[in-house]
């Protein structure tokens, strides 16, 4: 159903396997530009947290005020980023140091430059962003995964609007305007979806649904 913010679609999809929270939004940036913000160390701070590369499948994003140890400031280089063919991954020491730092690690399931990046955080679940050009641009479609649709229903009204929030500073960070919603309706969305998520849950049933306040 349409509703008053053009900008972003919530949907809970449950399968057999669990149950999706999928995000999804267009930007006018072709997926390459929207890849660079996603892949690189640096340019991945402007809408979530600057990353290091741990050995060849886990990723450290740093979520305190040091800065990774990329060896670049520059987020154009490459350096340490997903489609970097050379990278200076951090030894195990280096890893243990960072978790105790309390930085968020996750483990890299598969990605496709310019296409798709799966991650499993220990701690978030797996998270999966997909890019798919259009004639507009780039739909962008984030997607987080929980066990059960019960596990949903109570996590979904604190992570659904941490991963909005997030994937709206992504669309700025490719050059989209500021598209801010108050509190207590980004609140309320993923409150109703966690209630449609519960009654799934209770009713074993499998259908998706689209967010009623906000979807496009």
């Amino acid at each position: 159903m349409n509703g008053h913010d053009s900008v972003i679609d919530a949907s809970l999809i449950s399968w057999e396997s669990g149950t999706d929270l999928v995000l999804d939004t267009v930007v006018s940036a072709g997926p390459s530009e929207v890849w660079r913000v996603i892949a690189h160390p640096e340019a991945c701070e402007e809408w979530f947290a600057p990353f290091t590369l741990i050995g060849e499948d886990r990723v450290r994003f740093s979520l305190g005020d040091d800065d990774p140890e990329s060896g670049d400031d520059d987020p154009e280089s490459g350096d340490d980023g997903l489609d970097s063919g050379d990278n200076d991954a951090l030894g195990a020491d280096d890893a243990a140091d960072g978790a105790d730092r309390g930085d968020l690690e996750a483990e890299i399931l598969d990605w496709a430059e310019d296409s798709h990046v799966l991650l499993e955080f220990a701690a978030l679940g797996r998270l999966g962003i997909s890019l798919r050009p259009g004639d507009a641009g780039t739909r962008v479609t984030l997607t987080c995964t929980f066990d059960t649709a019960a596990e949903a229903a109570e996590i979904l009204p604190e992570v659904g609007p941490v991963w909005d929030t997030h994937l709206r500073l992504l669309r700025e960070a490719v050059g989209e305007p500021p598209s801010d919603v108050p509190e207590g309706e980004l609140t309320g969305r993923y409150e109703r979806l966690a209630d449609q998520a519960r009654r799934e849950a209770e009713s074993g049933g499998d259908e998706a649904t689209e967010d009623s306040a906000d979807g496009r």
